[in-house]
């Protein structure tokens, strides 16, 4: 994802996650009309969990501090990145120290 927008070019290379891999999520339908709807209907199905998925990478990746570029997101690659996220800080401080 960058800047909030997905980056898959269509549907079919995006990987949807199966029920075992996404935590359970409370889904709330606003009900309204649509002006564009056949009379003001909308759709109902795919909206809320297409976007799911978008709204749990970005809170895992604002959670850990780096974008995880792979789903499913286990708990190994998220220790990966936080890992990795870690080294960076601490040669960021080395740096600092040396030059200081």
């Amino acid at each position: 994802m960058g800047d909030g927008q997905f980056l898959n070019p269509s549907r079919l290379e995006y990987k949807m996650p199966r029920t075992y891999e996404m935590s359970e999520v409370e889904y709330i339908i606003v009900e309204s009309v649509d002006p564009y709807g056949p009379f003001g209907a909308k759709e109902v199905g795919e909206g809320p969990i297409v976007v799911t998925v978008g709204a749990i990478a970005t809170a895992v990746s604002n959670a850990v501090g780096a974008y995880i570029p792979e789903m499913p997101m286990t708990p190994w690659k998220v220790l990966r990145v936080i890992r990795q996220q870690q080294r960076k800080t601490q040669r960021a401080v080395a740096d600092r120290v040396t030059a200081a």
